[in-house]
Order: structure tokens, then sequence, then C-alpha cells
């Protein structure tokens, strides 16, 4: 299954694609059970994907993103979250291999504080890795945790700490994923 056009967004069903986007259903799309499916682009005969979109956009149950310093991080490279009903580990990728996790120890909807201690946050890039310095804190709001449908909403700010260089960086930021669960 080909589908190419300038701007694609996956979503829900029922969720309307941002502004010039083509809208595809995400639950459609896989009741296709196609054997291959290319996005934004043409596979020719010999097998070679030429890229037609400029955007595409799969938000259909898997998203973390972030303002890290003065950044935009996005994790458009994987999203994995893993949980076991009562707490959930959502460990996200970008394209340049920047990593930011998020440890939700408590699934209590409200907000709860990140510390070196309990839930956590921990953001890695260029072979420097940022956690919580001890004896400060951030924040973690849960706004959605349905432990049957494994969904998982929440917002999240910290100032984190390289121990070796000394240096910080303020990250805030948000999730929405649906967990597998973990042993």
């Amino acid at each position: 299954l080909t589908v190419a056009a300038e701007r694609l967004a996956v979503l829900a069903p029922g969720v309307s694609a941002p502004g010039g986007a083509v809208a595809l259903d995400a639950q459609r799309l896989s009741a296709f059970e196609a054997e291959r499916l290319v996005l934004g682009g043409s596979q020719g005969a010999d097998g070679v994907v030429t890229a037609v979109a400029r955007e595409v956009d799969v938000a259909a149950g898997a998203r973390l993103q972030a303002t890290v310093g003065s950044s935009s991080y996005c994790a458009s490279g994987q999203v994995q979250a893993t949980g076991d009903g009562h707490s959930v580990m959502v460990t996200g990728f970008n394209l340049t291999g920047a990593t930011l996790i998020v440890q939700v120890d408590s699934l209590a909807l409200g907000t709860q504080p990140i510390t070196e201690a309990s839930n956590g946050l921990l953001y890695m890039e260029n072979g420097n890795t940022y956690v919580m310095q001890p004896g400060h804190s951030g924040s973690l709001t849960i706004t959605t945790a349905d432990t049957v449908a494994r969904s998982l909403r929440a917002a999240f700010a910290a100032t984190l700490w390289n121990e070796l260089s000394g240096q910080t960086r303020a990250v805030q930021g948000d999730l929405d994923v649906v967990w597998t669960e973990g042993e």
C-alpha cells in the first residue's frame, strides 16, 4: 500500500488533520493488513522509495515532546512505553539520537514531584547525560491514566543537571502514549 501527498497525518479515528494535511485513519490503515506500507512517497519496481511528502505526522497514540533549554525536542525517531498498571516508563529517541526518558512511578491523577528518588526524568544528548540534581525537584502532572486502555497523558517540568560539567537544562514537555505490558 502506498500513500503519497505533500503533508500526511496518521491519526486516531475521528481526529481532524492539521490545516493542509491529508488525514489517514490509523485503524483503517491497519485493517488493510498490507505487507508493506509506504507513507509520503512512492516505491518503484526496483524497490527505491522516492519521497513526495514534506511532512508525515504519525500521531496515533504515541507522542513525547519537550522544550530542552531553548530547543524543541520531539521523539520523532521512536517512542516506547512499557508499564505494569501501576507505573510506566516512556522512552523517546529523536532523529539525531537524543533520548528523553520519563519514569512514572504512580498513575494517580494530579501533580506529583519528580526527584532523584521518585518518578524520574533523564535526557541524553551528544554523550552528555542530564538527571535530577540531589535536593531539587520538578513536577509531573498526570491528566489521563487509563489502566484498561493502557493510555497515559501527562506534562512534566524540571531542571536537569549534568554531574560532570555542572551544566543544567530546563526541560518541560508532555507525553501521550499507550503502553505495552512489561514485566
